[in-house]
C-alpha cells in the first residue's frame, strides 16, 4: 500500500540552505510550470507532474500545501470551467478544462504557501486590486502564446476575468491564512 508522508521533511527542520530558500525554488518552479503548460499544453503533463512531485518532496509545509492544493484548485477549475462554458475563452483542443490548466491551478495553489505568501501581509483590498490585474494578464499571456482563444475579444475577456480575480485572489489568500493558523 502506498503511504504518503505529509510530515515536514527532516532537512526542513534545521537551517539548511534549501529550507531558507524554498520560496525561490517554488517561484522558479511556478514560472517553469506556467511556460511549460502554456507552450506544450497537453504534452506538458509529465513535466508539470514531475515538478509538482518535486514540490511535495522538498516542501517544508506539506500538511498545509495539500489542502490548499485541493481547495484552491477545485474552486479555480470550477471558475475556469464556467468561463469556458460561457464562451469567455475557448481552448485549442476544445476541452472545457484542459489537463495543463488543472496543473497550473495545482502549482498556483501551492505557491500561495511559499512564493506568493507575501500576499498574506497585504490588505485584502490591495490583494483584490492585484488579482484584478494579474489574473487577466496571465490569461492574456496564454492567449498571446496560442494556448487559449478569447471569442469576446481581449478587452472584454480581461474585464470579466479581472472582476472574478478581484474576488478570487483575496479568497484564496484568506483560505491560505486560515489553513496556516489551523495547521
Amino acid at each position: 500500500m502506498l503511504k504518503i508522508n505529509l510530515d515536514q521533511p527532516s532537512w526542513a527542520a534545521g537551517s539548511s540552505w534549501l529550507a531558507k530558500h524554498f520560496l525561490w525554488l517554488n517561484a522558479l518552479m511556478f514560472q517553469l510550470v506556467w511556460f511549460t503548460a502554456i507552450l506544450l499544453q497537453q504534452d506538458a503533463w509529465p513535466y508539470v507532474t514531475a515538478l509538482l512531485l518535486l514540490h511535495f518532496y522538498f516542501s517544508p509545509t506539506r500538511r498545509q500545501d495539500l489542502p490548499l492544493l485541493i481547495g484552491v484548485s477545485l474552486v479555480g477549475m470550477m471558475l475556469d470551467s464556467a468561463l469556458s462554458l460561457s464562451g469567455v475563452f475557448v481552448f485549442a483542443d476544445q476541452a472545457i478544462l484542459p489537463v495543463w490548466l488543472a496543473f497550473l491551478w495545482f502549482h498556483f495553489a501551492v505557491a500561495l504557501n511559499h512564493s506568493l505568501a507575501w500576499l498574506r501581509r497585504l490588505p485584502l483590498l490591495l490583494v483584490a486590486l492585484m488579482g484584478s490585474i494579474s489574473g487577466p494578464l496571465s490569461y492574456l499571456g496564454g492567449y498571446r502564446l496560442g494556448a487559449v482563444e478569447l471569442p469576446l475579444g481581449a478587452l472584454s475577456s480581461a474585464l470579466i476575468i479581472g472582476a472574478l480575480w478581484a474576488f478570487a485572489l483575496p479568497a484564496y489568500v484568506h483560505y491560505s491564512v486560515w489553513l496556516k493558523r489551523r495547521g
